[in-house]
């Protein structure tokens, strides 16, 4: 057994309803909701029974879907957690708030939920589990108090984890200091769901044989590609999984309990950041691909005068944060996502016209693929190795059957919708060759670099984080500049410009523990 301690595993089963009877929790508000919004990672839906799974993983979880609302069809932008963690508290996507790797924090222009809420006179916690929910990557603007448990700092031992236990019980600390009367936002975030699958005793033998974690190393996608799982071990993986479900279901069933037996005027908002694949595309894990698996996430809202429903259109994460303010009664309007508030509260569909989750993204290990959705079509854009699918979801909702070449004109029409949202803010002044370790598109073509440009030509790099260099035809090379870098040409100095707003985006440095962590759980190569 790792860091979760035999005194902690004994505690998890029972700590949250046996202090009921020494209640500290102050009472809430009584005309505006407490809301709270539970993020469980890799949580895939198709592993809930709400959403149809066969195995009894998450009772409690279902009892919300069945009484609250549960969005059938929710999407994450992002198939890791740290993009997807900035969506959710910024409502931007992330070629917005430019967190797209473990070397960039949230642009410190992204407009902060929690900001919004402690404005509008509420308590702001957050507890999270995972330094890329951490204060590392400037996740903790607007919070009166943001716990990642000497995550960010680099305390934790080698190997140490941090369970939804502590989670759950380091936010009843912090409300039951509170003073009463007042509203509470509190953002949790749980890890346990993720790699590597341990739940505590007696949750790791619910649905297999009680055994330690599993030794094998958690690598990355393109591994498993090579080395494949036996059907028995990922059969194991799943059970395991499954198991961690269990387990983070009672805590948070526990947890809910306590906080509405005091505070009753609470909405809960339960959400993954992404999920996981088990052999769908031949490998296991995420961060690599953008297909259904590891992009549809859980969405279950819970609480007073929530509309008992099931919700089937399309939603994205970028609607989190619109959506928990719209049901605080406030506005956030400053994303790329709505307010799904009153299709919540009383089936009401938003009025803004709504391209809900349109675009996903990752750059993750040499990877650089885009998807565009226009329904009931989403196209796969792969610019590293050029390729290109097409899925129909209606006809096939789990992605697998590319309808290219059949479908040409559709692909292309698709393609030129995502660039043309995408734009092209880089822009020649004069002529020249421009270089690049990233993708230059043009008029939604991949270019390679070099590339020839002429004065006035425009075009758009992938990822954000690529460096450039443009050589004019007469005159002084210049570069090399990145834009997530902090360094970008200005007309005065260069023949190149950037038209748009610049990013504020800091570096990341990890210390050497954080990273043996992070290659550990197959995020660093």
């Amino acid at each position: 057994m790792s860091a979760r301690s035999v005194f902690v595993t004994a505690l998890c089963v029972v700590s949250l309803a046996a202090c009921t009877e020494q209640e500290h929790l102050p009472k809430g508000s009584s005309d505006r909701p407490d809301i709270i919004v539970l993020s469980i990672d890799t949580l895939r839906p198709d592993h809930l029974a709400s959403y149809g799974y066969e195995r009894e993983t998450s009772p409690f979880m279902d009892e919300l879907a069945r009484t609250g609302t549960r969005f059938g069809d929710a999407w994450a932008p992002a198939p890791w957690t740290l993009p997807s963690h900035a969506t959710m508290l910024t409502g931007q996507l992330p070629m917005r708030h430019h967190a797209i790797e473990d070397a960039h924090v949230v642009d410190a222009g992204s407009p902060a939920l929690a900001a919004a809420f402690r404005a509008a006179g509420y308590k702001c916690m957050a507890a999270v589990a995972s330094i890329f929910v951490s204060s590392k990557y400037g996740l903790d603007r607007g919070f009166d108090r943001f716990e990642d448990f000497g995550i960010a700092a680099g305390e934790l031992e080698k190997g140490e984890e941090i369970d939804a236990q502590q989670v759950f019980d380091a936010a009843m600390a912090w409300a039951e200091e509170q003073p009463g009367g007042e509203p509470i936002f509190l953002f949790l975030h749980v890890y346990d769901v993720h790699y590597p699958y341990d739940a505590p005793a007696p949750y790791n033998a619910k649905f297999g044989p009680a055994a330690p974690r599993d030794a094998l190393l958690y690598e990355n996608y393109f591994h498993y590609l090579r080395q494949p799982l036996t059907p028995e071990q990922m059969s194991r993986q799943i059970e395991q999984y499954d198991e961690e479900i269990a387990y983070t279901d009672a805590m948070f069933g526990a947890f809910h309990s306590r906080w509405t037996g005091r505070r009753p005027n609470a909405i809960f908002s339960v959400v993954s950041d992404h999920g996981e694949e088990f052999g769908e595309r031949g490998s296991w894990g995420h961060a690599h691909t953008l297909m259904p698996e590891v992009l549809r996430i859980p969405w279950i809202v819970s609480g007073p005068g929530v509309k008992a429903q099931s919700h089937g259109a399309r939603v994205g994460l970028e609607d989190l944060a619109p959506t928990l303010a719209g049901l605080a009664n406030l506005t956030f309007a400053d994303g790329d996502g709505v307010s799904l508030a009153q299709l919540i509260r009383h089936g009401l569909v938003p009025s803004r016209p709504h391209a809900a989750a349109s675009l996903a993204s990752t750059s993750r290990f040499q990877t650089l693929k885009l998807r565009w959705h226009a329904a009931p079509h989403d196209l796969v854009v792969d610019l590293a190795q050029g390729g290109y699918a097409l899925y129909n979801l209606e006809t096939d909702p789990g992605a697998f059957e590319n309808l290219l070449p059949d479908h040409t004109d559709k692909a292309i029409q698709l393609n030129a919708q995502m660039f043309r949202a995408l734009g092209q803010p880089w822009v020649a002044l004069a002529d020249g060759r421009l270089e690049t370790d990233g993708i230059i598109v043009v008029d939604g073509a991949r270019q390679q670099s070099p590339l020839l440009l002429e004065a006035g030509q425009r075009f758009a790099l992938f990822p954000l984080d690529a460096r450039l260099s443009f050589h004019p035809d007469a005159g002084e090379s210049s570069g090399p500049w990145q834009l997530l870098g902090g360094a970008v040409p200005s007309p005065d100095e260069a023949a190149l410009a950037y038209e748009g707003e610049i990013p504020q985006v800091a570096p990341v440095a990890l210390s050497p523990e954080q990273e043996e962590q992070l290659r550990a759980l197959g995020y660093i190569r």
